[in-house]
C-alpha cells in the first residue's frame, strides 16, 4: 500500500506542475513537454541498452528535440508550418553522420 501512496503524491505533483505550466505561458508548457519527452527517449534507450543493443543515442535525443521543438512552435503559432522543413535535412544529415560514425568504426579509421 505504501507504494499506491507515493505514486499518488507523485502523480498529484505532477498534475499540480502541469496545471502551472499551462496557466503561466504555453512556452514553459512545451518546455516542460520538452523535458518529458527527452526523459522519455533516454528511458527508452536504457531499455534496449540493458538488452545489448546499441542505439544512436546522440542522434535521437538531438532529432527528438528538433521535432518536438519545430512542431510546438508551429502548433503555438509561432512559427509558419514552413519551419517543419527543416526537419527532413536533419533526419537525412543525422543518418548520414550515424552511418558514417558506423563505417568509421568498422573500418577502425
Amino acid at each position: 500500500m505504501n507504494n499506491f501512496w507515493t505514486r499518488a503524491f507523485t502523480g498529484a505533483v505532477f498534475v499540480a506542475v502541469m496545471i502551472a505550466a499551462i496557466e503561466f505561458s504555453p512556452y514553459t508548457f512545451m518546455i516542460l513537454f520538452m523535458v518529458i519527452n527527452l526523459l522519455s527517449i533516454i528511458e527508452f534507450y536504457k531499455l534496449f541498452i540493458r538488452n545489448e543493443l546499441t542505439p544512436r543515442i546522440f542522434s535521437g535525443i538531438v532529432l527528438s528535440a528538433i521535432l518536438y521543438a519545430t512542431s510546438a512552435l508551429v502548433a503555438s503559432g509561432t512559427a509558419s508550418a514552413q519551419l517543419l522543413f527543416i526537419n527532413i535535412p536533419m533526419l537525412f544529415l543525422f543518418s548520414f553522420l550515424s552511418y558514417i560514425s558506423n563505417l568509421k568504426n568498422h573500418l577502425k579509421i
